[in-house]
């Protein structure tokens, strides 16, 4: 028994080793953490985290014989380029080393990526066992993500995480907001708004920007030929914010072509600018005393009573909204069923009119008030849980099943029902086909997006400069049901802008933008680079990217 005893212990000290820790002054032993990894979402862009290490030395000095080594590596094959810096430890081809002694060691490290989803591993090892404990692992990131991007006619702006509102692409107008008149200049980089108030939502349209502050204040900068700053006068643009007018407490805000409305915090709506097709909604239109208007007017219905609503959304001459228990309503322009009200026709007293390029204008059928949109294409009432209008087309995703309808122009398939052309268009909500379920929708100019309840984006409609983000313009040109935007996972939100520019927001909160470049609207960092596309509806040339691109992240 003895001997089997003896043999027992070898055996079972052969198959499991003992594992020996080291003593510091012969006091306590320490706990050996051979190796930790962290995964942690950085914003994108040149993005500094600070890390943290610290060990255990209760009851004595801590002797690391061979080092700590810190490794930085990526969750992507895409390239990463990583600066260590440290005054205590020594750092070296991306590894950080803690000299014997140091109980805590605080490194920075400067990422430069081209990660698609901005996803970085941190594993930290150590080569022995006297190893000390680790107390704490911490991470930081100090670079700057967005929480929001407003893409427009040939300008982008953005709210970064740390609160400012950056824009960029063109400052013909001072739509920059950066205190630059000149009209020449364009930024390809976003760069910081010149105010002190911070922005918690934005939107851009025809060289105009605007967004509301916290405490429900509402600004706009650029373009004021129309009123549509909101500032109280028609003529002289802004190249900073400038307050709307009126004592208004707004709480959202949309900038369309050359008008803009507002809700406020008791559900009211307010529109103010161009008003030629009756897209203020307060009953007047054309080239009466309010075609346009510098000071906000409350949208009205055809009684000439004030409407409630919780949300609302201006595209080239039209706008709809909803109130709080969803129903939609629409004003403006309804040559193309627009309004979604079952016909293309418009009040017969009412003789509206659009501008074309040839500066003529030709007659439109409209109504200067609300209408509400009351059931689908068969005959179902439906309530929307968002809503947005494009060039000549409306979308919303419906509360009641959940489908997502668009209704309007559908020349180029943006309607995403399958359809296409200039007799496609349609009088009422129309489901989009392809069996996604949205969260959100994105109408812009003859282009459609979405987020599925998977975080995944889809467009459809026209793709001439790539702005559906499929790593093509030509082949096809355009499609008519949702198709799934490449090179990006996962989006929290996506905005199709008002001419052939696609922007979003990962969801790990980097910024990507696609389509038309031609004054620097994607804030790549160049406007120089990209396919040649078709980048209006005249046929123009000029640069493209036809898949997300990651937006330069502002330097503060």
């Amino acid at each position: 028994m003895k001997y089997q005893y003896f043999l027992g212990i070898i055996m079972a000290t052969l198959i499991f080793p003992l594992t020996v820790y080291s003593t510091v002054n012969s006091q306590s032993s320490q706990t050996v953490i051979p190796s930790l990894d962290k995964t942690i979402i950085a914003p994108g862009g040149t993005t500094t985290m600070t890390f943290t290490i610290t060990g255990n030395n209760s009851g004595g000095t801590i002797n690391i014989s061979s080092g700590v080594n810190f490794t930085l590596t990526t969750s992507t094959t895409s390239t990463v380029n990583a600066i260590l810096q440290s005054s205590a430890c020594t750092t070296e081809n991306h590894t950080v080393t803690i000299p014997s002694g140091l109980d805590s060691c605080a490194v920075d490290a400067t990422v430069s990526d081209s990660t698609s989803d901005g996803t970085y591993k941190f594993s930290f090892s150590s080569s022995d066992f006297t190893f000390p404990l680790v107390d704490s692992l911490t991470f930081s990131v100090s670079g700057l993500g967005w929480k929001q991007i407003a893409v427009g006619y040939d300008s982008t702006c953005g709210i970064a995480t740390n609160g400012k509102t950056y824009c960029w692409g063109s400052n013909l107008q001072g739509q920059l907001g950066i205190n630059n008149n000149d009209n020449t200049y364009q930024s390809t980089i976003p760069v910081a708004v010149d105010t002190d108030v911070e922005f918690v939502q934005i939107s851009s349209g025809f060289g105009i920007n605007c967004g509301v502050t916290a405490d429900y204040a509402a600004y706009c900068w650029g373009a004021n030929n129309s009123g549509a700053l909101g500032t109280g006068s028609i003529g002289g643009n802004s190249a900073v914010p400038a307050q709307v007018t009126g004592g208004h407490s707004f709480k959202q805000i949309s900038v369309g072509y050359k008008s803009t409305c507002a809700v406020t915090t008791d559900n009211y709506a307010y529109c103010w600018g161009s008003n030629l097709q009756g897209q203020l909604g307060n009953t007047s239109y054309g080239s009466s005393s309010l075609a346009s208007t510098g000071t906000p007017a409350q949208v009205l219905d055809e009684e000439g009573n004030p409407i409630s609503l919780a949300q609302i959304s201006m595209g080239q001459f039209s706008a709809c909204g909803l109130n709080a228990s969803g129903e939609a309503y629409c004003w403006g322009a309804n040559n193309f069923g627009q309004l979604g009200i079952g016909n293309i026709n418009g009040d017969s007293n009412v003789t509206c009119t659009e501008e074309k390029n040839n500066n003529q204008s030709v007659e439109v059928s409209c109504f200067p008030y609300a209408k509400p949109v009351t059931t689908n294409q068969d005959g179902v009432a439906l309530n929307f849980n968002n809503i947005k209008v494009g060039h000549q087309t409306a979308c919303g995703v419906a509360k009641t099943d959940g489908e997502t309808y668009c209704w309007g122009d559908n020349e180029y398939g943006q309607l995403g029902n399958g359809e296409s052309g200039a007799t496609a268009y349609k009088k009422q909500p129309t489901a989009v086909e392809g069996g996604q379920k949205f969260l959100t929708v994105s109408a812009g100019h003859l282009t459609t997006c979405a987020i599925n309840t998977n975080k995944k984006a889809y467009c459809w409609g026209a793709n001439a400069a790539g702005q559906l983000g499929i790593d093509t313009y030509t082949d096809p040109s355009q499609v008519s049901t949702p198709t799934a935007v490449q090179h990006v996972e996962l989006f929290n939100s996506i905005f199709e802008g008002s001419y052939y520019t696609t922007c979003g927001v990962a969801k790990t909160g980097q910024g990507y933008c696609w389509g038309r470049n031609n004054e620097g609207q994607l804030g790549i960092g160049s406007n120089a680079t990209g396919a040649t596309c078709i980048i209006d509806t005249q046929g123009t040339t000029g640069l493209c990217e036809m898949l997300p691109t990651l937006v330069e992240t502002p330097a503060s």
